[in-house]
């Protein structure tokens, strides 16, 4: 009699808390989603990431003028950090070797390993899935689709097919170069994304506003050197 007196005692006293542990489950989910990516972009592809307290590198470090791309140097925008590097392929205007040595970054490749994959996931709560994707002189390309905890970011890299991007569908963050952006316009084709991220880009960002403004219902951001958002 009094086990079951102190079993409805304890009934009583859940169901009572029970509209305060939903609030505090959903208030841990809006704080997660409201925390705020925040990226730089340093050039060609390479953009600087801060997820919280993880630092990730896209395409970075690269050599510097490559190909007639845009300048910077490795001082002015790494002082020591420790991070991921995400590199799509290893074109120079994408990766430098030698500027990669005097970082403290860990690389993430076309080769990564499923156990790196899994390290980064137990380490940093970074799921990282490599994409095989066709770009012209380069055997090895991968893009990314990354989720870090309720935010999917999507890297294109260089390539010229779109056909995994549309398989992926839903993104909050998509870093795209324009001529995949000018296919899937041409094609009549629309993403689903709450902001859309030209790279390897040149011109004014609000040309490209005006000519891919049916691409989504989305913000669009063709971003200078140095410019810095938090999203």
């Amino acid at each position: 009699m009094k086990l079951n007196s102190l079993f409805a005692g304890w009934l009583h006293n859940l169901r009572k808390l029970t509209p305060c542990l939903i609030f505090i489950a959903v208030l841990s989910g809006f704080k997660a989603f409201s925390q705020p990516v925040k990226i730089s972009f340093i050039g060609n592809c390479a953009f600087k990431i801060q997820l919280d307290t993880l630092l990730v590198f896209s395409d970075f470090p690269y050599k510097s003028g490559a190909y007639g791309y845009m300048t910077y140097t490795l001082d002015s925008v790494y002082h020591g950090e420790r991070g991921i590097a995400l590199i799509t392929h290893k074109h120079n205007d994408h990766f430098s070797g030698k500027e990669f040595s005097k970082t403290k970054l860990k690389r993430v490749g076309p080769k990564v390993s499923q156990k790196q994959l899994e390290k980064l996931a137990k380490n940093y709560g970074l799921t990282v899935k490599p994409i095989k994707t066709r770009h012209r002189w380069s055997i090895k390309h991968r893009s990314y689709s990354v989720q870090w905890r309720n935010r999917r970011i999507y890297f294109t890299g260089d390539t010229e097919g779109y056909d995994k991007l549309i398989e992926e569908k839903d993104f909050d963050i998509l870093f795209i170069t324009p001529w995949l952006l000018d296919k899937l316009q041409k094609d009549n084709l629309k993403l689903k994304a709450r902001t859309i991220i030209l790279y390897h880009h040149d011109d004014s960002q609000e040309t490209y506003r005006k000519e891919n403004a049916a691409i989504c219902d989305c913000e669009l951001i063709a971003p200078a050197q140095n410019d810095a958002y938090s999203l």
